[in-house]
């Protein structure tokens, strides 16, 4: 697997505690996901060489899914998967979600406790933005749209 992940030293360091708990996982490369270590079209390049079976991105929502639909047609791999901030957790960057609130369905609200500059925007807008088309379009306001309709897949 190739590991596109967070500020500089996450993908590394994730990859570290990966192999410490995973001896025969193999990971062929790693790269930060503002692409500082190195460049876009370098990372494109070395995705290409090592042919990676799974390449994770985990540059947050909505960046990492922009970012795969412009260079999935470069990348290679059978498989491209989104993670999110899910390396920044297994580097222990970022704090997991107490049992209790997950439970609840109150990842949001930790996460959004833990960086309310980096997240305020997400969750207290982005989501009520959301609330707001799903309640105009079951009230028959919007037309529902399938978002595979037409796709490969």
């Amino acid at each position: 697997m190739y590991i596109i992940a967070g500020k500089p030293g996450i993908a590394r360091k994730a990859c570290g505690r990966l192999a410490a708990q995973f001896p025969g996982l193999r990971v062929v490369g790693a790269a930060d996901g503002f692409f500082s270590e190195k460049s876009e079209s370098g990372v494109l390049e070395e995705i290409t060489r090592l042919k990676p079976e799974i390449v994770f991105i985990g540059r947050g929502t909505p960046l990492q899914e922009k970012w795969v639909s412009a260079h999935r047609s470069e990348i290679d791999a059978p498989v491209c998967w989104t993670v999110g901030a899910l390396f920044d957790y297994v580097a222990g960057e970022e704090a997991r979600v107490p049992p209790r609130m997950n439970a609840l369905g109150l990842e949001w609200l930790w996460r959004l406790a833990m960086d309310p500059r980096g997240k305020w925007r997400r969750y207290l807008i982005g989501n009520f933005v959301f609330g707001y088309y799903l309640v105009q379009q079951k009230l028959g306001i919007l037309p529902h749209t399938d978002p595979f309709e037409g796709s490969d897949g």
